[in-house]
């Protein structure tokens, strides 16, 4: 192989690297998402991202949006949720999980798995109308 050819093969390697490092390599949180005509349903996973998941969104009258957080025994995660316009209210349930508050903090639960693997819901509506950031971090 030529000199060139080393050369060029280089280069695109050294790319396509800095791309993924742009681009930020990191595997998404999201296992599904399926969009209804008045309810959104998000489905995240923390086994292949351990950064906490932003989900960003509105809702408002009949719109709702639901996370769905898949979790295995002796897990903890910090749900927090950031309030921008209106008042957005924010529900956490599940079975096989226990639900208390965080003393840091007013929108900030906290939610420990203590059964085997479970699936459990955070349900955000408003009336009539709410734009929020929700942060879920896996402790």
């Amino acid at each position: 192989m030529s000199v060139y050819g080393v050369f060029m093969i280089r280069s695109l390697y050294c790319f396509f690297l800095g791309m993924l490092v742009l681009s930020g390599c990191a595997p998404s949180h999201i296992l599904h998402y399926r969009e209804d005509v008045s309810r959104d349903f998000t489905t995240i996973s923390f086994s292949a991202n351990r950064a906490p998941y932003y989900h960003r969104s509105q809702v408002g009258g009949e719109h709702m949006s639901f996370v769905q957080v898949l979790g295995f025994e002796g897990a903890v995660f910090r749900i927090e949720l950031i309030l921008e316009v209106g008042n957005v209210d924010c529900s956490i349930y599940g079975e096989g999980v226990v639900v208390e508050s965080d003393p840091a903090g007013d929108n900030t639960q906290i939610v420990t798995v203590v059964d085997g693997e479970v699936l459990f819901s955070v349900g955000l509506s408003a009336y009539p109308y709410g734009e929020y950031t929700l942060k879920i971090s896996n402790l």
